[in-house]
């Protein structure tokens, strides 16, 4: 299987795809599961929708994070202004 299987599950592109690849790699090195297209989708067996679920999140408090740090530069860019303006 390839990332748009994993697309085409809902997985969202980016990272997580190349994370949710290589857990299923493992699986499959471990001999928990057949190198078999039908049993590496098969989500249940497999843990694909735990680990959807915490590829998800992981990216949601990225972007949280992201966000933040976004607003704070901001708010520092702005004070940074202010106090060269204030000292002319």
């Amino acid at each position: 299987i390839d990332g748009n299987d994993l697309l085409t599950l809902g997985f969202a592109p980016g990272p997580c795809l190349g994370k949710a690849l290589s857990c299923l790699l493992e699986q499959v090195q471990d001999e928990n599961i057949p190198n078999e297209k039908e049993a590496l989708l098969a989500k249940k067996e497999t843990g694909l929708d735990e680990l959807k679920a915490a590829l998800d999140m992981q990216q949601e408090l990225l972007e949280a994070r992201e966000a933040r740090i976004a607003r704070r530069e901001a708010e520092l860019g702005l004070s940074v202004i202010s106090n060269l303006t204030g000292m002319a």
